[in-house]
């Protein structure tokens, strides 16, 4: 423990004001998870060695749907390639987050409803759901609601960030928010960068799966 906690310490400290650090680690590291709940200390150790490295299944899944996504869209292709190419990341970016909101990691979220509850309620989607329910929250849907996303089947790239649930969000935000956040389009944007990235002919967007993993995404390109 002693050693992962030096990679998750704060920048600033709390102590005198008797709050707790709010990196990861520490917050795994100090709840008290019940008893039916099998989080042991092995399993946290786990979890931080994941952030060492920064990568799981998951990491592949999703660069392998943003360029799938991107090469689908040739001039928005053109255009996330020249961001690359000036090393303009905080733009390439916005590329590879709205290239996901087209085909996410997680469509939808399933959460277990522990009492009864009332969705929404005083509005006119007002739902209520039963203790004990299993809940599929549609977070794929929600980033094509038109109701809060702006031209929700354009592939705009200055959309706010509230637009986009790739990490989930609130208390069930993904863990791995901010190291995916660099890993991900950083593999991307070297991936783009080889000469004359492309689909093969008859092959072209084919993304096969096993599970929820990407098997095989053939691409070409040029030595």
């Amino acid at each position: 423990f002693s050693y992962l906690a030096q990679f998750f310490q704060p920048k600033t400290a709390n102590n005198d004001q008797n709050i707790p650090p709010g990196d990861i680690f520490t917050r795994l590291a100090s709840t008290k998870f019940p008893g039916d709940i099998p989080f042991s200390e092995d399993r946290i150790i786990a979890h931080m060695m994941i952030f060492l490295v920064g990568s799981i299944e998951g990491t592949a899944q999703v660069i392998t749907q943003a360029i799938e996504q991107l090469l689908k869209r040739p001039e928005i292709f053109q255009k996330a390639l020249a961001a690359a190419k000036n090393n303009d990341d905080e733009t390439f970016d916005k590329y590879v987050r709205e290239a996901i909101r087209f085909n996410p990691f997680s469509p939808f979220l399933v959460r277990f409803c522990e009492a009864d509850y009332t969705l929404a309620a005083g509005t006119p989607r007002e739902t209520p759901i039963s203790a004990q329910s299993i809940v599929l929250a549609g977070v794929g849907s929600a980033m094509f609601d038109p109701a809060v996303v702006t031209n929700p089947d354009e592939f705009l790239i200055d959309r706010p960030n509230y637009n986009y649930m790739h990490f989930g969000y609130g208390s069930h935000t993904c863990l791995g928010e901010h190291i995916a956040g660099v890993v991900v389009p950083e593999v991307v944007k070297q991936i783009l960068l080889r000469p004359g990235l492309r689909f093969l002919p008859g092959d072209e967007g084919k993304v096969e799966y096993q599970g929820y993993i990407p098997s095989r995404f053939v691409v070409a390109y040029d030595e």
